[in-house]
């Protein structure tokens, strides 16, 4: 009895050793939620120079929308935009995941539940923007404001002409001060902080990812494979052990010998697999950090964006022209589709800067000519999916089909202008032409452009965070596979040593 003492110590420490290993696999599965979260909260700050530049964008839509139209609801739109960005207001779901305004303006009606009411900058704060990139988002927010008093201003003009508004005299003087040069200059100095902020954030997050999350990353996957191989390890040679110290009262043949040997292989099995899983992920860890896949996503992401503002730069050019008759604006509208067909050499680092923000204010070009590449061979250079390239065809397609609409008003006002012998005369049809280009019809015709962009950005930050995500979570699936396999080396070694005791 005595020399059976030492025997039934080792299975007990075997069969103790698969529950300690087990414990730890289950343990080890949450493991990396942290990690996880962390990841999506540097990733999803990326956009938020986006955001600022959206209300920004929708502030001057509506000040425009309401001096040129004089609907009141335009007005009120305004102020709505401006109160949900100071947290004045409670902020609607999906607010900026979604071309909100594009809806209201098409349908007329807001949709959505109601989220908190929290400020841009407590937003930014929260996400964990550091204090240089805070200062941008600041600055810009601040240039904003200012703005939006001179917007105000515009807006007191036209309720002072009560119902009837007609653009002439001090409303017309006010409507073409948010279409002239001083308007310019104080959109520019909202428009260059959050470029540079954008710039900024993304090289941030880059440096955070490579010199700080994949470093602790790496260190999570380190740990976790060693020590899962050394209690794997250890669970092996108890079990062989095991085997060892028993294989002389083992008869011949029997169940007990091959329940001991399928133990003894099960837990050999725990070992190599549980070897092997956390060194493919570690290998996949590694390949997706330097493959550049988050690259070509973010660099997608940005093309999505860019497109989308080529677009809002063409309605400007437009509706410029629409309003001033100055046929530079037509010569800018025409320059901006050949550069997003790839018919005109594009500028260096056209998407880097606001670069229309800066010609309207200064007259003046930065960077030399680049290549001559059309927007659609640009998207295609970065990998995008098959569904993803689809929501960029719609929505190019749709913007091209709304340039025919706005080519049919630019007609118009060169007719106006022939007649007028080179003065322009904004009544009568080019009047009317300069309101199509503010009214449902034009607003319809925008959201179809504005719709697959949102979803296409959408799409695109997604494929980039389930990649994160599947090699995040690799290692929790590695240990959610290995448990049955211990789960089964258990039973089948309590088995073997319940027979062994029958037997004695």
């Amino acid at each position: 009895m005595n020399r059976q003492a030492p025997a039934r110590v080792v299975s007990f420490l075997a069969l103790l050793a698969i529950v300690v290993s087990g414990l730890y696999l289950v343990q080890s599965q949450g493991g990396s939620e942290d990690l996880e979260a962390r990841w999506f909260s540097r990733f999803t700050t990326l956009d938020f120079a986006d955001r600022l530049r959206q209300t920004s964008d929708d502030l001057t839509r509506m000040v425009r929308l309401h001096a040129v139209t004089g609907d009141p609801v335009y007005r009120t739109w305004f102020d709505e935009i401006l109160a949900i960005r100071n947290g004045e207001m409670p902020r609607p779901l999906h607010y900026y995941s979604v071309p909100y305004w594009d809806i209201v303006l098409n349908t007329g009606e807001h949709f959505g539940e109601r989220g908190p009411a929290v400020p841009i900058r407590r937003l930014a704060q929260d996400a964990g923007l550091l204090e240089d990139e805070l200062a941008l988002l600041a600055r810009a927010e601040d240039a904003s404001n200012e703005l939006a008093a001179l917007e105000t201003e515009v807006m007191e003009v036209v309720a002072a002409q009560g119902g009837d508004h007609a653009l002439q005299g001090e409303a017309l003087q006010a409507m073409l001060r948010l279409h002239g040069p001083d308007y310019f200059a104080a959109k520019a100095q909202v428009m260059v902080p959050l470029v540079d902020l954008h710039s900024l954030h993304t090289a941030n997050f880059m440096e955070w990812r490579l010199n700080e999350w994949q470093p602790q990353a790496s260190g999570i996957f380190r740990q976790n494979l060693i020590i899962t191989s050394v209690l794997l390890t250890l669970t092996i040679v108890l079990i062989a052990a095991d085997f060892w110290m028993n294989r002389r009262r083992l008869p011949d043949a029997g169940p007990r010998r091959v329940l001991n040997a399928l133990a003894t292989l099960l837990a050999l099995l725990a070992v190599l697999l549980t070897f092997s899983f956390p060194l493919r992920v570690a290998s996949d860890l590694a390949s997706y950090s330097g493959s550049g896949f988050l690259e070509e996503r973010l660099e997608a992401r940005d093309l999505a964006d860019n497109l989308r503002q080529t677009s809002d730069d063409l309605t400007l050019m437009a509706r410029l022209h629409a309003i001033t008759g100055d046929p530079l604006y037509r010569e800018y509208f025409d320059e901006i589709l050949d550069i997003r067909n790839g018919v005109a050499p594009r500028p260096a680092n056209y998407f880097g800067v606001p670069y229309w923000d800066i010609v309207l204010d200064s007259g003046e070009r930065g960077g030399e000519a680049g290549e001559a590449v059309a927007m659609r061979t640009l998207m295609s250079e970065v990998g995008l999916r098959d569904d993803e390239m689809a929501e960029l065809v719609q929505s190019e397609d749709a913007s091209n089909a709304l340039t025919e609409l706005e080519y049919e008003v630019m007609d118009v006002v060169a007719a106006q202008i022939e007649a007028g012998a080179g003065e322009y005369v904004l009544e009568g049809e080019a009047l009317q032409a300069m309101l199509r280009l503010h009214g449902p019809e034009y607003h319809a015709a925008k959201a179809l452009v504005m719709h697959p962009l949102v979803e296409l950005e959408r799409k695109i930050v997604e494929a980039g965070g389930s990649a994160a995500r599947d090699n995040i979570g690799s290692l929790d699936q590695s240990a959610g596979q290995m448990i049955p396999v211990l789960a089964a080396a258990f039973v089948f070694l309590a088995a073997g040593i319940w027979l062994r005791r029958r037997e004695a």
